[in-house]
Parts: structure tokens; sequence; C-alpha cells
């Protein structure tokens, strides 16, 4: 799997855009492997349902902030929620964030 790397200073942000399944009950999640006080990650869809494209899948944006200095790496992961034993999910996106002074 391919792992992006980004690069933040302190108060600087970054945004990941995800395509969307959501007419197939899939979702983006986000975990953090390493410290939480290192970045902060906030995701929303972009648009709205009456502007959504002919397929019913809106995208999703997340904002990765930087908070202090350090590396983590986040995992986004397109999972459909009630499906809690599947081992791998749909798809994976892998970003290394530093982030410096």
């Amino acid at each position: 799997m391919e792992v992006h790397d980004v690069e933040l200073k302190v108060g600087e942000v970054h945004a990941v855009i995800l395509e969307g399944l959501g007419s197939a009950g899939y979702c983006w999640s986000h975990r953090v492997e390493g410290s939480s006080a290192i970045v902060n990650v906030e995701g929303t869809m972009i648009g709205t349902l009456p502007d959504r494209p002919e397929s019913g899948n809106l995208d999703e944006q997340y904002i990765i902030s930087g908070k202090a200095p350090g590396r983590v790496r986040l995992y986004f992961e397109l999972r459909r929620p009630w499906e809690k034993n599947t081992e791998a999910p749909l798809r994976e996106r892998i970003f290394e964030v530093r982030v410096k002074e």
C-alpha cells in the first residue's frame, strides 16, 4: 500500500479528499497511529444531497491540522459501519504526517 507523505508546520492544515461510496453503505473513518496531540483530524461531506452526482455518492474531505511537533501515521479506511467482522477495508489510504515547529 502506498504511503503519502505530508509535512506541516504547527498551525498549518492539509486537506484530503476521499471518493465517497455512501450509496452502497460505505463511509470513511480514520485512526491515528502515534500521539493524537500532534494532529487534529476533522471530516465532512463535500456538497449537499440535492446537488449530489448521479452515482448518489458524495466525496468526503478530511482536514489534518498540525498541533504539535512530531510524526504520526493516519489510516483512512472505507467500510460499512455495520460489518464489524470484515478483515480488510474496501479501500485504505495511509498518510505519514510530520509536523514541525
